[in-house]
């Protein structure tokens, strides 16, 4: 049982680890780079802690928030899960998956500023854009 936990542990790190080095292929896309995920995976290389508390500091207030709000429906949510009920039109669990919509709308312009700040800081070396004259 240890070895199939830990087994698991390792490959869920893997896979944040390789979002986080593939995660600035889609600012690169958005500048038109055509090797966006060669670009990203060399750009991230030797960032990817950085990244990993750079993303958790920034969702935290989120997960924060979509806790605090969804905490007086999961104990419904739980309930219903355990004696098999059927949804009710205003199921607790559809009210809790609402309550999330709403967060990851709420973090999504965050964490997409986010990535693009990054793609310039790693890739460009920050700074303004250089213009053609």
């Amino acid at each position: 049982m240890v070895i199939v936990v830990v087994g698991v542990g390792v490959v869920i790190i893997g896979i944040i680890a390789i979002a986080l080095r593939l995660s600035l292929a889609l600012p690169a896309a958005a500048v038109g780079d055509q090797k966006r995920f060669s670009l990203s995976w060399n750009a991230t290389k030797g960032n990817t802690a950085r990244l990993f508390a750079i993303f958790v500091l920034t969702e935290l207030p989120f997960i924060i928030l979509a806790l605090f709000y969804m905490a007086p429906y999961l104990g419904d949510v739980i309930s219903a899960v355990q004696t098999h009920q059927h949804p009710r039109p205003f199921h607790p669990g559809l009210i809790v998956q609402l309550l999330m919509a709403a967060v990851r709308a709420l973090s999504l312009p965050i964490l997409t500023t986010q990535l693009s700040l990054i793609y310039d800081i790693l890739v460009r070396g920050g700074g303004p854009a250089e213009t053609a004259r």
